[in-house]
């Protein structure tokens, strides 16, 4: 059992079941830590997004891997065009990063044509998935947020103290 193909020497690998019909396998591999940083997020959706930037504004290095080639999730790369309601069609819930994003979609044009937020902050919202693209990498490189694309988390580990902190196994 070599481990990767292409890998060190330090790979190991082993397998848990028969040799045909293994259940599982179990991977150790050396891994360097490219980024020390206060805050890691895996996932560049809506919600990825918005705790970046707020880690990042609040002054904490912050490190976001997205598996796809943009930012924004099923709203950009999945081309769903809706925001679901920011509200409870009364008043708006969605503050903060929330109501950001959507006044900075609005001012580029990246809003449906029925949507008038003077009237309807607490509805739904079509969307451009394009100018949404735009305005979550404007946010994240503002906000100085260290991101890469095509990137999955494989393994990490919570808790780690200097100098031994950091996450296992992105891959790029």
């Amino acid at each position: 059992m070599g481990g990767f193909p292409g890998g060190s020497g330090s790979d190991k690998s082993s397998r848990k079941g028969s040799e045909m019909g293994a259940t599982s396998i179990t991977i150790r591999r050396e891994v360097p830590v490219r980024h020390d940083v206060d805050v890691f997020v895996a996932g560049g959706g809506p919600a990825g997004v918005a705790a970046a930037i707020a880690a990042a504004r609040q002054g904490k290095k912050v490190f976001l891997v997205e598996g796809h080639s943009c930012f924004g999730g099923m709203g950009t790369a999945g081309l769903v065009p809706a925001y679901m309601t920011f509200g409870d069609g009364v008043s708006f819930l969605a503050g903060g990063i929330g109501e950001e994003v959507l006044n900075r979609l609005h001012k580029d044009g990246g809003t449906g044509p029925t949507y008038d937020p003077k009237k309807n902050k607490s509805g739904s919202v079509g969307i451009k998935a394009e100018v949404l693209k735009r305005v979550y990498d404007e946010m994240v490189v503002e906000a100085g947020v260290d991101f890469t694309f095509h990137t999955l988390l494989i393994d990490g580990e919570r808790g780690l103290r200097r100098p031994r902190r950091g996450l296992r196994g992105l891959q790029r």
